[in-house]
Order: C-alpha cells, then structure tokens, then sequence
C-alpha cells in the first residue's frame, strides 16, 4: 500500500476531500455512524486477521473521514493488536491533533507505515481513547476481543462519551460484543465489508503481517525462536 494508492481513491495526493470539511464542523461520519462534536477518538483492529483488504479498506475510510473535518476539530487514531498503537507510533502524539491539512497530510503518510500483528488486545487503546476526553469513539475490528476490553466498555459507568462500533466482516460472536458495546454506549453498531478497490490494493502490495516481535509492530510478540 503506497500514500498515492490510499489518496487516489479520494484524489490527487489525498486532498480529494479535503474542502467538505468545511461543511461538517460540528460533525464526524465515519462508516455511515455520524457523531456531533470537535474531538474524535477512531481505535481499530491491526490485527492479523484484517487482510484481504479489509485493513485497506479502514485506512481509506480512515482518511476520506478526517479529510472531512474542519481545522477546529480534532482527531486521534489508535490501532490494537498486541499492544496499543497510538497515532504516530513510534513518536506518538500525546493528545487529540486538529485537523489541519498539515496533519491530515501526516496522518496519510503514517498510515502508510502501519502494519498487522498477532492478538487482539484491546483495553490499552480504550483506556487511551477514554483518557483523551473525545466527544465520540469510533472501534472497527473484524472480530471479538481476546481480553476483558468488551467486559470494561459494557459494565455500568457515567460516561458521557458516545462510542459507536463498526464490524469489518465480523462473525456472529464479534457481532454480539460490539453490538453490546455499542447500546451500553449510546452508540450504533453497522456491519461493513471490504471493498473490491481495496482488495485489488491488498493484492498488489500487501501489508506486512507480524507474528513474531519487530522493532516497531509487534513490540509485545514473542522474539524470533533461534534455531
């Protein structure tokens, strides 16, 4: 997957959208779930599972939501997977960034260096995006989570944030836990698939997938046994 190939699809060099976030200031849609508000948090699944372009096919949606926002709001990305990745992984952002096209042009460019790793831990990444006190949480995954995440998000709470989740070809399992997720949170959840684009970009160039640990993605793997 190249930035030029995640941009096409939404114009030259990814600006393609860039000018209709003047029209939805006071709003974010992502995957057709629409929040009203400045400070949006999107947490979504790297894990190994999500090939076939289904990983291809959030980045795209990834990149035509916050080319939509306005320069005053402020978005945020965290993947899970082993561990929590927060946007910029390996030089993180310590907080919501604006949306400027500055950062809407960096956040192309990180994407780019994204890859895939065993396990789907997700409480790292929600106990981040909560922190960040946004107005909505979007959580796209292609299944259910591997540790309490799910347990964390459905117990009674007073939080005011609304958190909408997003099924990427889930099963019937990931479909009742997000969905779970999703009522206890005033939110919604919607079941989308992968589209043809993005799997004919995952055939040509496809993102590499970890499952021992690296120096950047899957930093929580086990080492390389040596033989």
């Amino acid at each position: 997957t190249t930035v030029g190939e995640i941009g096409a699809l939404f114009g030259k060099d990814g600006q393609g959208m860039s000018d209709v976030g003047d029209g939805l200031k006071a709003a974010a849609t992502f995957f057709g779930a629409k929040s009203v508000g400045s400070r949006f948090v999107f947490v979504v699944d790297n894990s190994n599972s999500m090939g076939s372009g289904k990983f291809e096919t959030v980045m795209n949606e990834l990149v035509r939501t916050i080319d939509t926002l306005g320069p005053n709001q402020r978005f945020y990305v965290i993947f899970f997977s082993d561990v929590a990745y927060p946007l910029f992984h390996p030089q993180p952002a310590y907080d919501l960034v604006k949306a400027t096209p500055e950062n809407k042009a960096r956040l192309r460019a990180w994407l780019y260096t994204v890859e895939m790793c065993l396990r789907t831990k997700g409480r790292e990444a929600m106990e981040k995006a909560l922190s960040l006190r946004p107005d909505a949480i979007y959580i796209l995954g292609d299944g259910a989570f591997t540790d309490d995440t799910a347990n964390m998000l459905t117990a009674p709470h007073n939080r005011r944030v609304v958190i909408h989740t997003v099924g990427m070809q889930v099963d019937e399992r990931g479909r009742k836990q997000l969905t779970a997720i999703a009522e206890a949170n005033k939110g919604s959840f919607r079941n989308v698939e992968a589209t043809p684009a993005a799997k004919a970009m995952a055939r040509q160039n496809p993102i590499k997938r970890n499952n021992t640990r690296g120096p950047v993605w899957g930093i929580d793997l086990p080492l390389v046994k040596k033989k």
